[in-house]
C-alpha cells in the first residue's frame, strides 16, 4: 500500500542519516555549555580547555548536509512548516556555537 508521507533522500543502507547524526551535536553542545557553566562557577582552567573542542560544530555540520539533502530532494519535507523551525533553530544554535569555540 503506498503511503504518502515524505521519505529521507539521503539513505545509507535503507536508513536516513539525518536522524542518526542529529545526537551528537545535541550531546557536544550540551556538553560544551556543561562545562562552560563549571569553568564560570570553579574557574579551573581545565574545564575552559575541555569547551575547545570542534567535534560538535563538524558533526552539525554531517547532520546539516544529510538534513538539506532531504529537504531539496522531497516538495513534501519542505511543506511541513515545522522542518524550517527546525532549520533556522540549528542555525542558531551553530552560531551561538561557533561564537563560544
Amino acid at each position: 500500500m503506498p503511503t504518502n508521507n515524505p521519505r529521507p533522500t539521503a539513505q545509507i543502507a535503507g536508513h536516513p542519516p539525518h536522524p542518526m547524526l542529529v545526537g551528537f551535536p545535541i550531546t557536544f553542545f550540551v556538553a560544551t555549555l556543561v562545562c562552560d557553566v563549571v569553568y564560570w562557577r570553579l574557574g579551573l582552567p581545565g574545564w575552559a580547555l575541555a569547551t575547545q573542542g570542534c567535534a560538535g560544530l563538524v558533526m552539525a555540520a554531517l547532520a546539516a548536509v544529510a538534513g538539506l539533502t532531504d529537504l531539496l530532494g522531497d516538495r513534501r519535507i519542505r511543506d511541513i512548516g515545522d522542518v524550517w523551525l527546525h532549520a533556522g533553530g540549528n542555525v542558531v544554535v551553530v552560531l551561538l556555537e561557533l561564537y563560544n569555540f
